[in-house]
């Protein structure tokens, strides 16, 4: 759910500042988004905290489409011509894809999912069958750690819905389960980072 929705019904969410109403959220977004655009980092615009930055900037773009989400994202997709890093295996490269596939779906358009989808399906048609235990060799080459549940799940799923091809969720689904299988610590109901 969007954060705009949780605020729309107009009163605050107990325990929450008046101040805090719609319009001063979408204030707050507008300038961290704008702030951060201006302020890029010395990495490159396809590592993965862009890919979360980029992620964040969409559902932005999505729930206040006046708003300058959507315009810098389509301006950071078309500058990097919709690429990823060249770690076509590795989760952290297919963050970008999050918002790709969103432009993909937004505004029509093919070309900003072609290389998200490429890759993707070069993993699904050839998994990897690498151990889940960290600093084996290959082992990130899947989903080794939890932090890569966020990067590279959704946008399977988002590829799914983008084809109608269930291939997409069925392998996410698949690898998703092993990993949580390995992480996840059912009597704490917490993840563990990795095998570490």
């Amino acid at each position: 759910m969007p954060v705009l929705a949780v605020f729309s019904a107009g009163t605050p969410v107990s325990g929450a500042s008046a101040d805090w109403n719609e319009k001063t959220i979408r204030d707050n977004l507008q300038l961290v988004a704008e702030w951060q655009a201006k302020h890029p980092k010395r990495r490159s615009p396809l590592h993965w905290t862009y890919g979360a930055f980029y992620s964040g900037l969409a559902q932005y773009g999505l729930s206040v489409p006046e708003g300058p989400g959507l315009p810098l994202l389509r301006k950071a997709g078309e500058e990097q011509e919709w690429n990823i890093l060249n770690r076509h295996y590795h989760a952290d490269d297919h963050a970008v894809g999050h918002a790709w596939m969103e432009m993909a779906m937004e505004d029509g358009n093919p070309s900003a999912a072609s290389k998200i989808r490429a890759v993707l399906d070069k993993v699904m048609n050839r998994p990897s069958s690498a151990s889940l235990q960290f600093l084996t060799p290959g082992c990130q080459d899947r989903w080794s750690w939890s932090d890569a549940l966020f990067m590279s799940p959704p946008v399977f799923v988002k590829l799914a819905a983008y084809t109608g091809d269930r291939r997409y969720l069925e392998f996410m689904d698949r690898e998703y389960k092993l990993t949580c299988d390995y992480l996840f610590d059912r009597e704490e109901g917490l993840f563990f980072r990795d095998s570490r």
